[in-house]
């Protein structure tokens, strides 16, 4: 059964798309819920490596990433994205800021673009799938995929991350949740995982056939 929010606005003719966002921990599976529904040095690399010396350049180049992602236009009836520009700027921006690698006047001026984009753009989100896993679990599965960039990153970032996604989208305690929120647990094997996707297909792809999304 599809969720409410999604059955929901299959009733609202003038809806024509559903936007997903799937949001997540590093390493919680959000490209492994992605590639289920389908048959260089990059700036991520460098922050990574130097948070000081690149995070408005990081939390610039996601941002509006971010809003060409939210305003690309689709032929399907669902559209699955990786992240938003909201995880981007109450997750990732707002750790930069209080761990003092993001600068006030910097965060500032990041925070204004953000309230222009949402007031001047259409950034809606229909559904977020939260992918909800132990900082433990992610931190080992980046160990083991050994990916350009990601070899530092330490288990204390990870459970902060983890603590900026539970104050948004669980414990709702710090920002505004633009959609409803899909929990599902992510702890479970590669496998596992792809039964449960399998399983919550109706609830992730708003009711739609996986045929009519392919």
């Amino acid at each position: 059964m599809a969720t409410q929010v999604c059955e929901g606005l299959k009733q609202t003719k003038e809806k024509e798309r559903f936007t997903v966002c799937v949001e997540g921990n590093i390493a919680s599976g959000k490209s492994t819920l992605l590639e289920h529904f389908k048959t260089n040095q990059n700036v991520e690399e460098l922050f990574y490596r130097d948070h000081e010396r690149w995070s408005m350049t990081l939390g610039t180049y996601i941002q509006l990433t971010m809003l060409e992602m939210h305003q690309k236009q689709t032929v399907k009836p669902v559209k699955l994205m990786e992240r938003s520009i909201y995880s981007t700027k109450y997750c990732f921006m707002q750790n930069m800021k209080e761990s003092g690698e993001l600068q006030d006047i910097d965060h500032t001026i990041i925070t204004e673009w953000f309230n222009w984009i949402i007031r001047n753009h259409d950034c809606r989100v229909d559904l977020i799938v939260y992918l909800q896993s132990k900082p433990e679990t992610v931190h080992q599965r980046i160990k083991n995929r050994k990916l350009n960039g990601e070899e530092d990153i330490p288990l204390e970032f990870l459970q902060t991350m983890h603590d900026f996604h539970e104050d948004w989208l669980i414990k709702r305690s710090k920002f505004a949740v633009p959609s409803k929120v899909l929990v599902i647990p992510a702890d479970s094997s590669l496998e596992e995982m792809h039964q449960i996707y399998a399983a919550k297909e109706s609830e992730i792809l708003c009711g739609m056939n996986i045929k009519s999304f392919l």
